[in-house]
C-alpha cells in the first residue's frame, strides 16, 4: 500500500469512528433522558411479582386464570427486540482493550460484563484471579467493591442485584462489573433463583 493510500484509509478510520463516537453519545443521551436506566428498576420488580404469584399459584393448587402466558409472550417480543442491541454495544465493548490481535474470535463475543480487559482481571488466568483479592488493583482497592461487601454484611444474606443497586445507588453496568470483580476473586457467589440473580458472600473467605 502506498503512503497516499495508507493516508486515505487512515482518514476513512478517523472518520468513520469520530461519526460511531457521535451517533452512540445521542443514543446514550436519548436513553438516559427518557428514563431508560431507571425504568428497568420497576420492570425487574414486576417480573419478581409476577413469578412470585405464579410459584404462589401453583404451590398451593389455587386455580389461576391471569394471562402469565401472555406477558411472556410479550416479554420475549421485547427481549427479541433488545438482545441485538445488547450483543451489538457487547463487540464494540472490546474496542477498549489495548489490542485485538491476540483473539478475534473472543473479541467478537466478549461482553462489558465479561471481558477482563474491561473489568480489570484475568478470568482465564487463577492467579490473576487470586492477585485481584490480594490488593494491588485487586477488590480490595475497589471502593464500589468494598460498598459491595459492606452491604452483604449488614444485610447478612443474599442480596439480589436489584437490591443492591437501590442500596449502592450506582448504574447496573458499574455495579455488574464490581461484582465480576469479587466473583473471580473469591470473595462473592453469585446464583440464580426464581429468575433473580442473588450474590452471597462466598464461604471460602
Amino acid at each position: 500500500m502506498t503512503k497516499s493510500a495508507a493516508r486515505q484509509l487512515e482518514g476513512s478510520i478517523l472518520a468513520t469512528v469520530s461519526t460511531a463516537e457521535a451517533v452512540l453519545t445521542h443514543f446514550e443521551r436519548s436513553l438516559i433522558d427518557a428514563g431508560f436506566a431507571e425504568g428497568a428498576e420497576s420492570y425487574t420488580r414486576l417480573a419478581d411479582t409476577l413469578i412470585g404469584q405464579r410459584l404462589w399459584a401453583e404451590s398451593s393448587g389455587t386455580a389461576s386464570h391471569a394471562p402469565f402466558s401472555a406477558v411472556a409472550a410479550r416479554a420475549r417480543a421485547i427481549h427479541a427486540l433488545l438482545l441485538p442491541y445488547v450483543e451489538a454495544f457487547g463487540r464494540l465493548s472490546v474496542l477498549a482493550s489495548p489490542s485485538l490481535l491476540g483473539g478475534p474470535e473472543r473479541a467478537g463475543n466478549a461482553s462489558p460484563a465479561t471481558d477482563p480487559a474491561a473489568l480489570g482481571t484475568s478470568a482465564t488466568d487463577p492467579a490473576a484471579g487470586r492477585a485481584a483479592g490480594e490488593g494491588g488493583t485487586g477488590p480490595d482497592d475497589d471502593p464500589l467493591a468494598t460498598a459491595v461487601l459492606a452491604a452483604l454484611d449488614a444485610a447478612g444474606r443474599p442480596l439480589s442485584l436489584t437490591a443492591l443497586r437501590a442500596v449502592l445507588k450506582v448504574p447496573p453496568p458499574e455495579l455488574l462489573a464490581a461484582v465480576e470483580r469479587l466473583a473471580v476473586a473469591g470473595r462473592v457467589e453469585r446464583r440464580t433463583a426464581s429468575g433473580r440473580e442473588l450474590v452471597s458472600r462466598s464461604e471460602r473467605r
